[in-house]
């Protein structure tokens, strides 16, 4: 997206808060200085050293502390409109960025690191903030300086345009300099990703790191990312620093420059008091308004940086996904709105799903899986099963729409699935990674997500995942605080806490990834020989494991991506010598333990 069409999208999705705030700097800080340099022209042209006029004075400072209580008023409803504009618009912009990234599908990296992403939810959309905050406090003081070279242009051009000079060839340098000042805000961005990625990366995998004696390294290479930033941030800080220097002098340039020049004018009387009283208080705003030109002109250089960040986090981004108005919270009479439950199907209504001709390719590779044809009806349990590499976990992230197909249907019950992301949600399906993940909160809350379950189904669900047991050595059992930062759990233990998890929703289909791989071979075994399904629900599992070939009801032998064979342990055992060799490899490994 353009940035011109990033601000207009910004506008029409806010326009209110947006236009208040715009009009509340226009009143404060055009309107009011105006009306200001008029006074003070009819003040000093009406006076004369032979006649005090105590009545004019008097009016004057009457008129200027109403106007000064006004403008104060103006100011008070600007930071209120400002401060507003930023909860909307900030709002919008995150909720936005959000709702794209959960909505994504699962197999769907976010392209970059937990660190950047956190740096644009706040860092990019506050500069998104700020650049609009700039626009209506600067702008009107341009726009005020618009209307003053107007009003000084009318009185004495040639005045008017040697005082003016300065400015224009100041703001035509930054004008020429705004490419330099582009690269350096996008350099500035791209290190402070690139370090609190890092930092991220690091507190992830500080296991990694000291089992590997690694830590001298990842100090150096910290210090030399960080020197880098360090580096572009002060670059960015002096470019910005020059910038603002050149504005601030402008004042000091155009007085000198005023003062010599009206001096003729003022001897031969073509030029009167009030009339240098009035150029003199424009000129003071007109270094205000010319450096605010060249502000806002840096800065939507670097909004361009930005909106292409912020863009660029969204996944198969829609027209204009980025500035989608936020819809009304609160209903007409006050009272919040609440989201209607996701509409799923009876518990009681699945006979059979079944997936034909399914293909996938991933991006820049010929690996994936192709020709896929399946069915899975209520009460078994399928194994899908091969050599590691040959598409067992993407033929799952493909049922579930995790992955997007290049080709095939999937169908529950015989009606056709076209949205398979959004359909299979509980209660209709419930999904177990190879690595689960537990967020920082208690054990309880991990595995029950908000759901209101009966004693009696988490019982049966901990039974089902061997948990129950090792429920009862953690200290502070159910709310025992697990996840990055509570108390470290195995990983089997965080293995036997996903299985719970999907156990406990109750779903027609329960899926899951190697459900076994960080179990012992013990608990292993006690979790595939108590595993029991109801007459209306089934498992799609993948997994080698002996005791799970001999109790699935059907097997899938998956080699490179297709489907070699499907039948049951005994069937594929005479047929697939490919099947022979996995069972024999996995008798191994059973004797061994």
């Amino acid at each position: 997206m353009k940035t011109s069409r990033f601000c207009l999208g910004l506008w029409k999705a806010n326009w209110l808060p947006i236009g208040l705030f715009f009009l509340a700097n226009i009143i404060a800080f055009t309107i009011a200085p105006l009306i200001l340099g008029y006074q003070m022209r009819w003040f000093f042209d009406s006076i004369t050293l032979d006649e005090p006029q105590l009545k004019t004075a008097l009016a004057l400072v009457i008129w200027m502390v109403i106007l000064a209580i006004a403008r104060m008023g103006f100011m008070l409803t600007r930071s209120v409109f400002h401060e507003l504009t930023r909860y909307v618009v900030g709002t919008m912009l995150r909720r936005n960025i959000l709702n794209n990234i959960l909505q994504r599908r699962g197999a769907r990296s976010l392209g970059t690191s937990s660190g950047d992403i956190i740096s644009r939810f706040r860092d990019d959309v506050d500069l998104v903030l700020q650049f609009i905050h700039t626009v209506g406090y600067f702008g009107s003081f341009f726009l005020f300086c618009l209307f003053g070279f107007i009003v000084m242009l009318a009185i004495n051009p040639v005045v008017t345009w040697v005082v003016i000079l300065p400015f224009l060839l100041i703001s035509v340098l930054v004008t020429l300099i705004k490419p330099r000042i582009q690269r350096l805000m996008a350099k500035q961005r791209d290190t402070t990703a690139r370090v609190t990625g890092f930092i991220g990366s690091t507190f992830n995998g500080i296991e990694v790191i000291q089992s590997a004696g690694a830590e001298k390294a990842v100090v150096e290479e910290f210090r030399q990312r960080n020197q880098a930033r360090r580096q572009a941030v002060v670059g960015h800080q002096i470019f910005s620093a020059f910038i603002d220097y050149l504005g601030g002098s402008m004042y000091f340039i155009g007085m000198a420059t005023f003062l010599a020049i009206a001096a003729a004018p003022m001897r031969n009387g073509d030029f009167s008091v009030g009339e240098f009283a009035l150029f003199a208080h424009f000129i003071s705003f007109l270094g205000a308004g010319m450096k605010g030109l060249t502000v806002i002109l840096v800065e939507y250089k670097g909004l361009a940086v930005v909106t292409e960040r912020l863009e660029s986090t969204l996944t198969e981004p829609q027209n204009e996904e980025l500035v989608t108005p936020l819809s009304p919270a609160y209903t007409e009479e006050g009272v919040v709105k609440k989201h209607e439950a996701i509409e799923t199907a009876p518990r009681d209504s699945f006979q059979i799903f079944s997936a034909r001709d399914l293909g996938y390719t991933y991006p820049q590779s010929s690996n994936g899986i192709s020709g896929i044809n399946l069915k899975i009806h209520a009460g078994e349990l399928i194994v899908i099963t091969g050599e590691v590499g040959s598409g067992k976990t993407t033929l799952l992230r493909c049922l579930l729409g995790h992955l997007p197909l290049d080709q095939g249907t999937l169908f529950w019950n015989e009606q056709e699935v076209s949205d398979p992301t959004a359909f299979f949600q509980p209660e209709r399906c419930a999904y177990t990674p190879q690595q689960p993940q537990l967020f920082s909160d208690s054990l309880e809350a991990n595995l029950l997500q908000g759901s209101e379950i009966s004693d009696e189904k988490k019982n049966h669900a901990l039974n089902q995942a061997v948990f129950f047991k090792e429920l009862d050595r953690l200290d502070q059992g159910w709310q025992t605080q697990v996840g990055p930062s509570g108390v470290k759990l195995s990983g089997g233990q965080v293995q036997r806490a996903g299985l719970a998890r999907m156990f406990m929703k109750d779903s027609s289909l329960l899926v899951a990834d190697s459900p076994t791989r960080a179990l012992d071979s013990e608990t292993e075994s006690q979790f595939w020989k108590g595993l029991e399904l109801k007459k209306d629900q089934a498992a799609l599992f993948t997994s080698s494991n002996k005791t799970a070939l001999e109790k699935a009801h059907r097997i899938l032998l998956l080699k490179k991506g297709h489907l070699l064979d499907t039948g049951t342990l005994p069937e594929l055992l005479k047929r697939s010598n490919e099947m022979k060799m996995l069972w024999q490899r996995q008798k191994g490994k059973s004797e061994q333990s």
